[in-house]
């Protein structure tokens, strides 16, 4: 009983998993020129949220923007360098490895709620303003239309936070071969992407919750390579994950 209450079987099958993407030389050989090129993709948005958080009298929609256009700039560059999006075959197992690598990077941002429980509220003007923003018409949202707003943020963000932090930085850095061993790579693509998507975070959520983001963050690189770089079940986490964070934070 004990060991089905920690779920030992599903940290095996992740552990495995993990194991058997960092035996296999991921392919094709990618540059340091491709892998500059998407540091600088990743992190171009993020610096920008950062200064126009720090600048409220000239914020602006320049961030979101920047967030879209270096997906799309990410898709290209995936293309151009011979990388395809893994379709997902078996659903079950890739979402119960997903789910479990999430759970486990979610423990620091459980240890940041349970210790600094008034987090949430003090984010709330923030987020309150991002959600009204999303329908700028209407004076005051019904329930439904607040929850359509956190729903189109929550869809906004994890498809573009996916395909820019794990399909392309991960991917690209993941085939770098200035690193000797796949172990080698899978770590550094997993330190770095979960870096820069803490600091995505910053602006929105402070210095304390980005940190614990880092541990979000290092969640979805397990779960993404453990997968096979498949992009999908990541992505329906990550949703799930923002949506219930964002209507939290408003609704309570």
């Amino acid at each position: 009983m004990l060991k089905a209450f920690l779920a030992v079987d599903r940290w095996q099958r992740l552990r495995v998993a993990l194991g058997r993407q960092s035996a296999t030389c991921a392919e094709p050989a990618i540059g340091s020129s491709v892998v500059v090129a998407a540091l600088l993709l990743a992190s171009t948005p993020v610096a920008l949220t950062i200064v126009d958080q720090l600048t409220p009298e000239t914020s602006s929609r320049l961030p979101t923007i920047a967030f879209g256009v270096c997906a799309v700039l990410g898709i290209v560059l995936r293309w151009r360098t011979g990388l395809p999006f893994f379709r997902t075959h078996h659903w079950r197992e890739s979402l119960g490895l997903t789910h479990t690598a999430i759970a486990l990077g979610c423990v620091p941002a459980v240890l940041v709620v349970l210790f600094v429980p008034e987090l949430l509220a003090q984010r709330h003007d923030i987020l309150t303003e991002a959600v009204s923003q999303a329908q700028p018409d209407v004076p005051q949202m019904s329930l439904f239309e607040t929850l359509a707003s956190i729903a189109t943020i929550a869809m906004w963000a994890a498809v573009v936070e996916e395909v820019l932090f794990r399909a392309m930085l991960v991917s690209v850095i993941r085939r770098w071969r200035v690193l000797p061993l796949q172990r080698h790579r899978d770590i550094a693509a997993a330190v770095t992407s979960a870096t820069i998507f803490g600091a995505a975070h910053y602006a929105t959520w402070g210095p304390l919750a980005s940190l614990a983001l880092v541990g979000l963050g290092l969640g979805f690189v397990l779960a993404y390579i453990a997968t096979g770089e498949q992009l999908l079940p990541v992505v329906i986490y990550h949703f799930i994950f923002d949506a219930l964070s964002i209507g939290l934070s408003i609704l309570l």
